[in-house]
C-alpha cells in the first residue's frame, strides 16, 4: 500500500511539474517575440543579417567571422568570410536555383564547389 501511495506521489509531482513547465515556456515564447518587436515586426521584415564566427562544419572556411546577410522574401544571399587567408564572397539564392557568383580574393571565381557547399550548409545549420 505504501509503495502504491508513492508511485501516485510521483505521478502527482510529475503531472504538476509538466504543466508548471507549459506555463513558463509560453512565459518564455511571449517574451522573445516581445524582444523582436513581436510577431507583425517578424512577418513584415524582408532583410535579416547576422555573424557568426567559429566553425566546426567545414574545413573549407576558416574559423573568422563570415557573415550573411538574406532577403527572406526572394532567398537572395550574401556570405562574407575567409577561406583560409583568402576572402571569399559568395552571392546565392537560397531557395531556388537562379545564377551565383563566387569571389575570392576580390575576383570571380569559377570553381569551388567545395567552398560553395560548405556556405550553403553553414547557412542552413545556423
Amino acid at each position: 500500500m505504501k509503495t502504491l501511495s508513492n508511485i501516485l506521489f510521483v505521478f502527482m509531482l510529475s503531472f504538476l511539474s509538466v504543466g508548471h513547465l507549459s506555463a513558463q515556456d509560453d512565459s518564455l515564447n511571449k517574451q522573445i517575440w516581445r524582444s523582436i518587436g513581436g510577431q507583425g515586426k517578424w512577418d513584415s521584415l524582408q532583410y535579416l543579417a547576422f555573424s557568426a564566427k567559429g566553425n566546426t562544419v567545414s574545413e573549407e572556411l576558416s574559423n573568422e567571422e563570415r557573415k550573411f546577410l538574406f532577403n527572406r522574401t526572394t532567398g537572395e544571399c550574401r556570405f562574407d568570410g575567409f577561406s583560409g587567408s583568402d576572402q571569399v564572397t559568395y552571392l546565392f539564392n537560397f531557395k531556388g536555383s537562379s545564377t551565383d557568383k563566387l569571389f575570392i580574393a576580390g575576383n570571380v571565381s569559377t570553381d569551388g564547389q567545395e567552398i560553395k557547399k560548405s556556405i550553403k550548409i553553414n547557412f542552413l545549420r545556423i
